[in-house]
């Protein structure tokens, strides 16, 4: 229940004594400082009831009384985020509505709606890009954001529709040198004055966005489906997904029968399942009270090899280990023999974890029966699938997608090249393209994932592999960049560094990245020995989250270079395209290709040479004469003296580099925040990372 007028300082140690004094029985307290209600959580509805009386008569220091209230789902804040739609609002009353949002809209029109979305992300790397730079003191910004490109006026640059005004920079030039009082349009020479008008003049996509690419199959897509083992709304043992989350307070599960994303022998398996556990003694895992033993089934099924692979979680720090276990035998005996839709189990491991978030990807599971790996195949490559491996949850589309990277990676590139595969997983998009290249080069976290790439690479006969389990920002600062001393590489360890340094730092090599983060994006480390490894002239990002940590890599990859906060030249995005791995979702992939940019590294700022102050005129030195040139290195009655030259030219490059460092670290710091893990609902639908 809803326990109300609690007041906002009382904290859950004060409130279990008062209501203990008054003889309230209860199983446990929720009390949040900010907020001045509490929620209480009784055995039954019958204790619930005998409570309330002796609750109604609890005053606070205002002499209110203790106001009893349902406990129901509430309307939480939106979010701007379309990652974060599923958590705002009330909670779903279907397993098809938490796992597939858009099941009733026409997938003609969820292409459209995902096309205009990654388009205003797009167009969000540009205005942030801008607005970044010139927050710097010297207020300069990539000279390739203005050049040819076409601006939304006003308003209209922030409108969902696609019929804004367009005007191009001739326009812009022109209305300018009129001087008829109109307000400064974005021009090369007049972008970098202010940043006042930066919110009425964003330019448009930061490059082209071409069409979505659909997904081969809508109905029953998933290769992968994590289920919540839980209580339905009769308090009944359940196996499906939480219809939301605890925002929503909700921790109901439903039966997902009539869902659009699992595909039916992964249905048949589950429903298996639930009978068996509840003949079981051992309870299901309460996520509130944080006690049982039961608590999720992962299951893989891929249709090219007819196999499956299941995954059940449990927590056995309340029961006994001997039970618990003769309880895994029971079900793993039951389930074994049987085929699900055409599908066998081929695979089933156990991970026991008695923590309250996700376990770490590396934490090890104990193989019950079967193999320790299945298969699948894409474009006529075998890939082996461990447990707890990332591997795209839309075989089909997937396909789709690798097609596309490799298109964009390798084409008209001329050997040798090196591809370098960063959060490779089972080395899926390194190994599609192993024929197209001399070397590739695979890093990824996951050690049960480096260890299925090498055996996917051995299986296919792909000798020219090369994969390291760690995380890609220490590899990569010990292999990647050029200014990294060999003490320092010796400090990294992994088998094939060396051999992999060795390739990345040929001087004949030519390097291509293709990145391939998890949800949090790539560390600032990655960003930074990306672009100070100036073997790397073409990099494809594939995001699984393009509204969130794309944005901020995008521009940190593509900001223009400083010697201490980003050193290395800076990339140029050429062109991107949404990928829907995900249908009657809002989520979707956005493959986007990036080239080291060869020309001005800035858009100087309006009235360079000028002197900091203004005080002695606009365009006269303080000798009353013409500036001295920048470009040609002389000047008509230039009479300053080298060394003061000297003394102020670093006293400017001074103040850029603490301005600028002040910016990246604020950037930073965004970047490196660490992304909480814990257990979502209807993480069916929510798998990209």
């Amino acid at each position: 229940v809803r326990l109300e007028h609690v007041g906002r300082t009382v904290g859950p140690p004060k409130l279990k004594k008062i209501l203990a004094e008054h003889g309230v029985g209860f199983r446990t307290v929720k009390k949040d400082r900010k907020k001045p209600f509490a929620i209480l959580v009784f055995e039954d509805e019958a204790a619930s009831e005998a409570a309330r009386p002796k609750l109604e008569a609890i005053t606070n220091k205002k002499g209110e009384n203790y106001a009893v209230a349902p406990f129901v789902a509430h309307k939480v804040r939106s979010s701007n985020n379309s990652n974060n739609s599923r958590h705002s609002g009330p909670a779903a009353t279907t397993a098809a509505e938490a796992t597939a949002p858009w099941h009733d809209v026409p997938y003609a029109q969820q292409l459209m709606r995902k096309q205009r979305a990654m388009g205003k992300v797009l167009q969000k790397v540009t205005s942030q890009l801008i607005q970044t730079d010139l927050r710097t003191e010297s207020r300069e910004v990539p000279e390739w954001i203005f050049k040819d490109r076409p601006l939304r006026v006003g308003a209209d640059a922030n409108d969902n529709d696609d019929d804004g005004d367009e005007v191009n920079e001739t326009k812009h030039l022109q209305q300018a040198e009129q001087g008829d009082g109109a307000q400064p349009q974005a021009t090369p020479d007049l972008a970098a004055r202010k940043l006042a008008w930066i919110g009425d003049q964003i330019p448009d996509t930061c490059c082209p966005l071409e069409e979505i690419l659909a997904s081969p199959e809508t109905e029953g897509y998933r290769n992968k489906c994590e289920f919540t083992i839980g209580h339905n709304e009769a308090g009944e043992t359940c196996v499906g997904f939480r219809l939301g989350g605890f925002k929503q307070g909700s921790v109901t599960v439903s039966r997902p029968e009539k869902t659009t994303v699992a595909p039916k022998a992964m249905l048949a398996f589950i429903a298996k399942l639930e009978a068996l556990l509840r003949e079981s003694e051992l309870p299901v895992y309460d996520m509130v009270e944080q006690k049982g033993v039961w608590r999720t089934i992962m299951l893989r099924s891929f249709q090219s090899t007819k196999s499956m692979m299941a995954l059940l979680m449990v927590s056995s720090s309340d029961a006994d280990d001997a039970q618990v276990r003769a309880e895994l035998k029971r079900v793993v005996d039951a389930v074994w023999e049987d085929e699900y839709d055409g599908i066998a189990l081929k695979s089933f491991s156990a991970l026991f974890f008695d923590g309250v978030s996700t376990p770490d990807p590396n934490t090890p599971c104990e193989l019950l029966r079967g193999d320790a790996c299945i298969y699948d195949e894409l474009n006529g490559i075998k890939y082996a699938v461990s447990p707890q491996a990332f591997f795209q949850v839309n075989s089909r589309a997937a396909e789709v997608l690798f097609a596309k990277v490799r298109e964009w990676a390798v084409g008209g590139l001329q050997s040798p090249t090196v591809l370098l595969d960063v959060c490779c997983g089972t080395g899926t998009i390194g190994l599609s393209m192993s024929k197209e290249v001399d070397h590739v080069v695979g890093v990824d976290l996951s050690e049960s994932a480096i260890v299925d790439a090498r055996k996917n690479a051995e299986a296919n006969g792909i000798s020219n592999a090369k994969f390291i389990a760690s995380a890609a920002e220490d590899v990569m600062g010990g292999f990647l960049s050029k200014f990294q001393r060999d003490d320092d590489v010796k400090a990294i360890q992994g088998e094939g560094v060396a051999e992999a340094r060795e390739l990345l730092l040929a001087a004949n090599s030519s390097t291509v990245a293709i990145v391939d983060p998890p949800r949090s994006g790539l560390h600032r480390r990655v960003v930074r020995e990306l672009r100070t490894c100036d073997a790397v002239k073409r990099l494809v990002y594939v995001s699984c989250n393009p509204t969130g940590s794309f944005v901020e890599n995008a521009v940190a990859l593509c900001r223009r270079e400083h010697k201490t906060s980003r050193p290395g030249r800076p990339f140029r995005p050429i062109k991107a395209i949404p990928v829907d791995l995900f249908p009657h979702t809002d989520h979707c992939e956005l493959v986007v290709l990036f080239e080291r940019y060869d020309g001005p590294s800035a858009v100087p700022p309006a009235g360079a040479g000028k002197r900091r102050g203004g005080r002695r005129g606009k365009n006269k030195n303080e000798n009353g004469k013409a500036p001295r040139s920048e470009e040609t290195g002389s000047g008509a009655g230039d009479a300053e003296a080298p060394a003061a030259k000297q003394r102020k030219l670093s006293a400017d490059a001074s103040a850029d580099a603490a301005a600028d460092a002040t910016t990246v670290a604020a950037a930073d710091a965004a970047t490196d925040a660490p992304a909480t893990n814990v257990e979502q609902p209807a993480k069916a639908a929510e798998d990209s990372q």
